[in-house]
């Protein structure tokens, strides 16, 4: 997979979590007539059919999560979104509209922040951590593609990334899907993943391949969210904001 931009690369691994959510996939999606039968379920059936949703957790004062034991602080929750507040675009909404984005947001952002780490923990487990070369090569490709390094840094500020440190954490994150897609690739039974399924998903099969592994990272990892934000929802892959 080619290495891209934050806002590409988050927005892609939340699409993939989201695409994992029911049990019979891409190709249930696809088949004829799903739409006119979910027009036929009554509201108790589709009640039934929507994951049970974990109880809100009170962690302890200034944790926004817990991933495998791992802190996620408030504080950096915090400071991404009020950096996002100030980019241009969000910046120039008006107030109202803002205050109505601003549970969503937060709780995006924590998404984000968690499938980090979940990434993270599942490179080490398939052996798949870049070396420092494959992070300098995401940095390049990432600046390249954005146009210069200062079109790069207005990118990653408008995503409320601005210290070097949480800038060299996006590089990290794409050289890491990089080289998970390579390894998962390199292990591909041709039987399980075929080029045409893939095709018909506008994939290579080593993105379908991902889309498959991020799901299964994303169940099994021991995440807890504080109420605050909202809670995790495993099945979706993400954090559901407290007002939904």
């Amino acid at each position: 997979m080619r290495v891209r931009t934050l806002t590409a690369l988050l927005a892609a691994l939340l699409l993939v979590v989201a695409a994992c959510t029911d049990e019979e996939g891409e190709e249930g999606a696809a088949e004829e007539g799903a739409e006119e039968e979910l027009d036929e379920l009554s509201e108790e059936d589709l009640a039934e059919r929507q994951p049970e949703m974990p109880e809100p957790e009170d962690l302890e004062d200034g944790t926004a999560a817990l991933v495998n034991d791992r802190e996620i602080a408030s504080s950096t929750v915090d400071e991404r979104f009020e950096a996002v507040l100030e980019s241009p675009e969000v910046a120039e909404m008006p107030e109202e509209e803002t205050e109505g984005l601003a549970d969503n947001l937060r709780a995006q952002i924590l998404t984000q922040m968690v499938l980090e780490e979940v990434i993270a923990d599942g490179a080490e487990e398939l052996g798949a951590e870049p070396s420092e070369d494959d992070v300098e090569e995401a940095k390049a490709a990432a600046a390249e593609q954005a146009g210069g390094e200062e079109a790069l840094e207005e990118q990653l500020a408008a995503q409320g990334l601005t210290t070097d440190d949480e800038r060299d954490e996006v590089f990290l994150l794409q050289a890491r899907v990089d080289r998970i897609t390579e390894v998962l690739s390199e292990d591909l039974d041709e039987d399980e993943v075929s080029d045409e399924q893939a095709e018909e998903l506008g994939m290579d099969p080593g993105q379908l391949a991902l889309q498959e592994w991020l799901m299964s990272q994303t169940m099994e990892a021991d995440v807890r969210v504080d109420g605050e934000y909202g809670v995790w929802s495993p099945e979706a892959g993400q954090v559901v904001p407290a007002s939904a």
